[in-house]
This record gives C-alpha cells, structure tokens and sequence, in this order.
C-alpha cells in the first residue's frame, strides 16, 4: 500500500526540452497524478511557449562521456510535498516532434546499450512509449531511460538513450507523441 502523498497545487513547473538523435521533442502539457491509500489526484499544467531555445548535441562517438549533456525532460517543484517513501507518481507527457533536415543522419542515433548505471539503480522503473507522427524517415528504436531523485523537494525526470527500448511505429494520422513514465521509490533504503 503506498502511503499518503500531498501536492502543492502552487509549485510551479519547469520542463526542459528533449531530443533523441534527429528528433526534438517540445513538451506542451504535463499531466501528473499521484496515487495513494485514499484517494487519486490530478492536474493538468499547461507550458509557457519558449522564446529561445537551446540545443544540447549528442556525440555517440564520445560514449558514454557525452552522456551528462544528453537533453533532459526537468520537473522542478512539481511534487513539493510528496512523501519520499512508498510514493508512486504517474507522469504523461504530451508534445510534438520535429525533424532536423539538416542533419546527414539518415535514421534516428541508436546508442549503446550497456552501461553499468543501468544496472545499479535500485528504483523500480517502467517506461512505455506511444507515438504517431509523420516523419521524412522512420524511427526503429526509441532508447529511453527514467532517472528519479529527490533533491530538496525535487523530483527530477531525465531521459538517456542507452537503458531500455521502446518499439515505436510510424503513423502518419497526427503529429503527437506521448510518452507515459512510471517512478516507484519503495523506502529510504532504495535510495540512490
């Protein structure tokens, strides 16, 4: 059973920007909801539009150091007053991809996936991933990886490329992509 969990409906929050390979994703809306012993909560946080952007690049020929500037999907503050044991949060990401035509790349960066932090995490972490988009080439793989940490009342969702793979399928119907996360941390013991 997990224990009760209560939002700040005040915090505010910060999303970053997300780019596997060639493709760049602009999150737009945040659902989150947080389940516990009594009851259900859920809210739905609108993205202010960005001004500017800027883009991280990602060298796969400088695996694994080129990791720590891989782009990162940032929630500040939104769980402020979560309890940090027994907590499962719920997040739905909704947003919209672009491809950078620029690029030479003719398919989308399909990285490493061996990585002895993968393996050393004591979270348990479930990902799945649900697309449909028009694309000017088809994406085979998309290698997402979930971090969860606590810090200072923090909780911060980051995505790297080498952890699991999510099968994705090509679908001209919209041009959407939705991504839905799944964070359990069991007890103080679990930490990092």
């Amino acid at each position: 059973m997990l224990k009760a969990a209560t939002v700040n409906r005040d915090c505010t929050t910060v999303v970053g920007l997300i780019q596997f390979g060639n493709y760049r994703v602009v999150p737009h809306k945040i659902a989150l909801k947080v389940e516990n012993d009594d009851k259900t909560k859920e809210w739905i946080v609108q993205m202010e539009k960005y001004d500017a952007i800027k883009w991280n690049t990602f060298d796969a020929d400088k695996w694994p150091s080129a990791r720590a500037s891989f782009p990162a999907l940032t929630l500040r503050n939104v769980c402020r007053g979560i309890t940090t044991e027994n907590v499962e949060i719920k997040v739905s990401v909704h947003g919209v991809i672009s491809f950078d035509s620029s690029d030479p790349r003719k398919e989308p960066l399909i990285f490493k996936k061996t990585d002895p932090a993968v393996t050393d995490y004591k979270e348990r972490i479930s990902v799945s991933a649900k697309k449909s988009a028009s694309f000017n080439c088809p994406i085979k793989y998309m290698h997402v990886f979930l971090k969860y940490a606590n810090l200072d009342g923090r909780i911060r969702f980051a995505f790297y490329p080498n952890a699991m793979v999510a099968k994705v399928n090509a679908d001209e119907s919209d041009h959407s992509l939705r991504f839905y996360l799944v964070a359990m941390k069991k007890s103080e013991s679990d930490s990092i």
